[in-house]
């Protein structure tokens, strides 16, 4: 059973709280984690019917993948929103309509898509600069969404306001995303890599694999996205609540 913590946890029981929020919003939320899976299937199967060139740079210089990454990106920028929107609710004990946290979304889009251009331009900045910038970045920003969504501010004070909500708990927000996330991440890898041997090994044809490609990243999409949701919305809620709790003085 779900409940909203009032008071500081450990990374333990903030993971324990995203897993029963993800569990207590999963079904609510199937309509919104839709968005995720349409933009899972515009860049898969741009990758599934591509042959991929081993330099990552080269992908840009391919016909039609700089639309492909700019859709992929808008519509996974769109799906967080109106899931953070509508988890919010649900995480308070409320309703909220799935055509409710689709507009919701829909009106923060251009807000959120111009502080998430901000933040991979931070994140690249630090990545080129040296690799713990890049790292410290990731970490320091990562509470924009709901700030922007749950606050209504800006691209600019919501990647402010995530700077002042984490300093002083970068790292225990460093270990509750890497806690939370690496396991689904090498979860998701193992399972690719266990549709693709099964794939070859049943001798599929191209078009086979398109479509079991296809439908593989679908349910994935559906499955993450809406935990990588719960997961950001507990490191916001956390930090809110430490922002609010008195120092604890040593006796």
């Amino acid at each position: 059973m779900y409940a909203m913590s009032t008071t500081p946890r450990t990374v333990r029981q903030l993971l324990e709280s995203t897993m029963r929020l993800y569990q207590h919003a999963f079904q609510a939320l199937l309509p919104l984690t839709m968005i995720a899976v349409v933009a899972a299937l515009i860049l898969n199967g741009f990758t599934l019917t591509h042959v991929m060139p081993e330099n990552p740079l080269d992908l840009l210089k391919m016909r039609g993948f700089t639309l492909t990454l700019i859709s992929w990106i808008i519509f996974y920028t769109y799906a967080y929103g109106a899931l953070w929107a509508k988890l919010d609710f649900l995480a308070r004990g409320e309703e909220m309509t799935s055509a409710r946290a689709f507009a919701i979304g829909l009106r923060a889009l251009p807000t959120l898509c111009f502080a998430t251009l901000l933040f991979l331009v931070a994140l690249e900045v630090g990545l080129l600069l040296f690799f713990v910038p890049g790292v410290f970045v990731s970490v320091a920003l990562c509470l924009y969404g709901p700030i922007i969504m749950l606050e209504g501010k800006g691209a600019i004070a919501g990647l402010r306001e995530s700077h002042e909500l984490v300093r002083g708990s970068w790292w225990y927000i460093a270990v509750a995303q890497l806690a939370g996330g690496l396991p689904v991440l090498v979860g998701v890898m193992i399972m690719l890599v266990i549709t693709s041997l099964v794939l070859e090994l049943a001798g599929a044809g191209d078009g086979g694999k398109l479509v079991f490609g296809l439908v593989v990243s679908a349910l994935i999409a559906a499955a993450v996205t809406p935990f990588f949701a719960a997961l950001v919305l507990e490191c916001y809620y956390e930090m809110k609540i430490r922002r609010s709790v008195p120092p604890v003085r040593a006796v």
